[in-house]
């Protein structure tokens, strides 16, 4: 892992199964409120390393939440399990894929899970 990673207000854990990494989540721990202006900041930082975590394309969800202080609008992978916005089902689950090469491209309070 990089070492500008570690320097980030970011925390990260992942999961393995029979000594293989098998998934990893990372939150951005900036906080992001209603109140901030600016630019949202987001962590573009991008995986270093070798061997098959780097290969390929992986399976992202994503935690998104517009402002840390929010009390609705939250959802993961692109459903929602707040009953005042479900009608009859909490959506579709988004889940995209993309390099690791690329970046997590992770905004302030927001998580990410990828699968290996």
């Amino acid at each position: 892992m990089n070492r500008r990673l570690l320097q980030l207000p970011v925390s990260g854990r992942a999961a393995f199964q029979g000594g293989e990494l098998v998934c990893a989540v990372f939150v951005d721990l900036h906080p992001w409120l209603t109140t901030s202006t600016g630019a949202r900041p987001s962590l573009s930082e991008r995986a270093h390393g070798s061997g098959r975590e780097q290969d390929g394309e992986r399976v992202r969800a994503r935690l998104v939440i517009q402002h840390m202080d929010d009390t609705a609008n939250v959802t993961w992978a692109g459903q929602t399990f707040e009953m005042a916005r479900r009608t009859s089902s909490p959506g579709s689950m988004v889940r995209k894929t993309a390099a690791l090469s690329e970046g997590l491209g992770l905004p302030a309070t927001q998580a990410v899970l990828v699968d290996f």
